[in-house]
């Protein structure tokens, strides 16, 4: 059922604009979602992460665009025209190993809750302790990858406002999309933690945060 996301012959997410061109889509949903996490970063962290605020995050950020903005990719989605979809499975081009399948992404999900909460939200550790859990955190999120679109900025925004709640300041404007592309598939297809651990330690700590907006600035 996971065509039925898409118009009919066509590359293109259904979504509320009524948008057939998909570049034109991708910018449309940029900029409001680029809106809506201006307003989100003015709320309150919550008292416990778990699948459900993942939900609330993934609905504030894309609910002007997609009618199934909040529900996973493993919950049967029934659209206004009448048609059903769902993907309990994906894996992106190049990779061998999969993203969640089915029933996995809730089970994961859960996993993860438990953890968080095991850990008190990982709030009481030192930055580097932080940093560290924070990078095994994401890369749990992204094996999850609960949504049919939109995992990446939910993804982000969990672990600014995980971050907000332990007091540390997690910026994702520090890193280029390629350094997160390869510390992903580094974690998720190599088993290799390193590089999303270098990462966190990175975006977390405020004076290679200094140095690395210079050089962002200067590129």
């Amino acid at each position: 059922m996971e065509h039925n996301y898409f118009y009919k012959n066509s590359a293109t997410l259904k979504n509320k604009h009524g948008i057939k061109n998909p570049r034109k889509l991708y910018e449309r949903c940029a900029h409001e979602t680029a809106r809506e996490a201006v307003n989100f970063r003015l709320e309150p962290p919550p008292g416990k992460f778990d699948a459900a605020y993942l939900r609330t995050i993934h609905w504030c950020l894309f609910h002007n665009t997609f009618e199934w903005a909040g529900v996973t990719r493993d919950q049967p989605f029934t659209f206004e025209d009448g048609s059903t979809a769902c993907m309990p499975a994906m894996r992106p081009k190049g990779y061998k190993v999969p993203f969640a399948v089915g029933s996995q992404i809730q089970r994961e999900l859960k996993k993860l809750e438990q953890r968080l909460t095991a850990k008190n939200n990982l709030q009481g550790l030192s930055r580097q302790e932080f940093a560290a859990n924070a990078a095994e955190v994401f890369t749990a999120l992204d094996h999850a990858h609960p949504f049919r679109k939109g995992n990446g900025r939910t993804q982000r925004m969990f672990m600014e406002k995980l971050g907000q709640a332990a007091g540390y300041k997690i910026d994702f404007s520090l890193i280029t999309k390629e350094r997160m592309t390869y510390a992903s598939i580094e974690a998720m297809q190599h088993n290799n933690p390193e590089p999303m651990k270098d990462l966190f330690e990175d975006i977390t700590h405020p004076q290679k945060s200094l140095l690395l907006k210079e050089f962002i600035s200067q590129m």
